[in-house]
């Protein structure tokens, strides 16, 4: 595929990324909102329109993830770890690196650090694959682990 269709279909991912996500992170604000939790408005997700020229991540505005988005053709594992270096390195060290990605026709993959582990061993960092649905959840968990715990 070409520059510019590549480019385009990357722009589509990630406003179809957007669509989806958008509505978590309200949900996350508004059910503490209604049980009388003051952390103000929503932020309002954006595409990353200067990424080719500044940089960063995919998404502006997504809290406490750095999102990098793959709406692909084809894919193999070698494009899938470069991806994840690439989130990696765009998030930073006070943002949760995370891929998304997918091929034409199939569904939305999430790639996140995680841990395995429990109370009667020391949990092990990992990297996982979920899916999106489990991934919007552990958003409106986070997120309102961190409102509510601030100061």
């Amino acid at each position: 595929m070409g520059g510019l269709t590549s480019r385009n279909k990357g722009k589509r991912g990630e406003r179809e990324i957007i669509e989806l996500l958008q509505p978590v992170v309200d949900y996350a604000y508004e059910s503490l909102q209604q049980r009388g939790v003051a952390c103000g408005q929503p932020p309002k997700l954006q595409r990353n329109s200067l990424q080719s020229d500044g940089g960063g991540c995919d998404l502006h505005n997504m809290p406490h993830f750095a999102i990098e988005v793959k709406y692909v053709e084809q894919q193999n594992p070698a494009n899938i770890k470069a991806w994840w270096e690439q989130a990696c390195e765009q998030a930073g060290d006070d943002k949760q690196p995370v891929l998304i990605y997918r091929r034409n026709h199939e569904d939305w993959k999430v790639m996140m650090r995680g841990s395995i582990g429990n109370h009667r061993i020391k949990a092990q960092p990992c990297v996982a694959t979920t899916d999106m649905e489990s991934f919007q959840w552990l958003i409106v968990n986070t997120i309102q682990k961190h409102l509510t715990e601030a100061p």
